[in-house]
């Protein structure tokens, strides 16, 4: 009879309750065939049926061996778990199966079956094995700072004080991303009790204690180093701190001064007047201390660091706007000569390309017109606060002063439309063309003012 003809006739037989016979045909198919699993597989339920369950386990464990070595490591995972019904307290093979799901990557399954492995090891205080699964576990988990701080408490207990350092430093470089000041606390002063003298580290853990306000836990961080450490001018300044803190102001000053004159003798210039600065702040009624001061920096040639000069402020111009322009005409300022002997004639409007050549100036920086000047009283000042693009300013018609004497009738028409087409005006200024040298003779009047000073000053042309 063939190898499928008699696991049909054994699979028969179990159902029938008949276990014994099937044992002997399962028994002879795996000798026939040992790399089968799957046979081995089927001779170990068949066990599990039987209440044979050390059998069981052992035949399980055979194939889920093999199906590791052939990495096929979910069937493996599978036989394992069947393992761990049978009996769940088999340390090692709840270490495989964690050692599998971190290989497939399922890791919280994995560091479940991690931490029964570890807590067994440390019952029975197996310390090498509990070392290799704790290692196992931070791996899994690297951010766990749990996990990473007991291992670094074995490592510290058999004595392994650099690998025991390297996981606290880890273990404190994940708490400071996380903000958790008070495990950093802890974390540091198990770091310290390694590095009594590391100068970055005390700082650091002092700074920490000053500010939660446990001053006087700074001041015994201080008080535990070395004397070449307490030397440090770092050092020196935490204490002058804690102190003034703690209102030891007398161990403050002296202090302050000794830290002081070391810095101008060393001609650290900001850092000495930083503590010239808080001497001031702090003790600013005893004029004789900040004296002894002032005598210690005049005799180094300390002095405060002079600021930048400030960048000087770019003037600014004021637009012209359309709507304004509107209301102008443009002029020469050779065609209005002083006002009591003549009034000035208009000319054409204003184009936009003459605007490049126009500014405004303050009426204020011309001389009043009741008083005459060696200049026209219409022309421009020589300088005009800063802005002067060319020869050209804007006034108002109404800011000119009035006649003191009558003046003959003006040719100019009585009315300006603002229509270049009906606007008649002299000869000499309609038809003259206006060159680009003309323009910057040229002054911005308001239209409508214009024609309202014409009126009132019947001139010459």
């Amino acid at each position: 009879m063939g190898k499928e003809k008699q696991l049909e006739t054994a699979e028969k037989l179990i159902a029938d309750g008949k276990f014994d016979k099937a044992l002997k045909i399962y028994n002879k198919q795996v000798a026939a065939h040992p790399e089968d699993m799957r046979l081995k597989l089927k001779l170990g339920d068949l066990f599990v049926r039987r209440k044979e369950v050390a059998q069981a386990i052992a035949t399980y464990q055979e194939v889920a061996s093999s199906y590791v070595s052939d990495r096929f490591h979910l069937k493996a995972i599978a036989i394992y778990k069947k393992i761990l019904n049978l009996n769940p307290t088999l340390i090692e093979t709840n270490e495989n199966l964690g050692d599998l799901y971190r290989e497939v990557g399922l890791q919280k399954d994995a560091l479940g079956q991690y931490f029964i492995v570890a807590d067994h090891y440390e019952q029975i205080h197996d310390t090498e094995k509990v070392l290799d699964v704790r290692m196992k576990i931070v791996d899994c988990d690297p951010s766990a700072v749990t996990s990473r701080i007991r291992l670094a408490e074995i490592f510290q207990k058999e004595g392994k004080v650099e690998d025991a350092l390297r996981e606290y430093e880890h273990a404190a470089d994940d708490l400071k991303s996380q903000n958790d000041q008070e495990g950093l606390l802890e974390v540091y002063e198990r770091i310290r009790y390694h590095k009594p003298d590391d100068l970055s580290l005390a700082v650091t853990l002092c700074r920490l204690y000053i500010s939660r306000g446990d001053v006087n836990k700074a001041e015994k961080q201080l008080d535990s180093l070395s004397p070449q450490t307490k030397g440090q001018t770092e050092i020196k300044e935490l204490y002058i701190d804690v102190y003034l803190r703690l209102e030891q102001r007398e161990n403050a000053r002296r202090l302050m001064q000794e830290l002081f004159e070391s810095y101008c003798e060393q001609r650290q210039s900001d850092a000495a007047m930083r503590i010239y600065g808080l001497a001031r702040e702090e003790f600013e009624d005893d004029e004789e201390y900040i004296h002894e001061f002032d005598e210690v920096r005049t005799r180094f040639g300390i002095t405060a660091s002079t600021p930048a000069p400030a960048a000087p402020v770019s003037p600014v111009l004021v637009p012209i706007t359309d709507e304004y322009l509107e209301k102008t005409t443009m002029v020469r300022l050779d065609d209005l000569p002083p006002v009591p002997e003549s009034s000035p004639q208009p000319d054409e409007r204003m184009h936009p390309e003459d605007l490049e050549k126009t500014t405004m100036v303050r009426l204020s920086d011309f001389p009043p017109l009741d008083e005459p000047s060696p200049e026209s009283p219409m022309s421009p000042p020589k300088e005009s606060g800063g802005i002067d693009l060319d020869k050209t300013v804007m006034v108002k018609a109404d800011d000119l002063a009035p006649p003191t004497a009558p003046t003959p009738k003006s040719t100019t028409p009585e009315k300006f439309s603002g229509d270049e087409a009906t606007d008649k005006l002299p000869e000499d200024i309609s038809k003259k063309p206006q060159k680009s040298e003309e323009l910057d003779e040229t002054v911005m009047v308001d239209l409508n003012e214009f024609e309202e000073y014409l009126k009132k000053n019947k001139t010459k042309t």
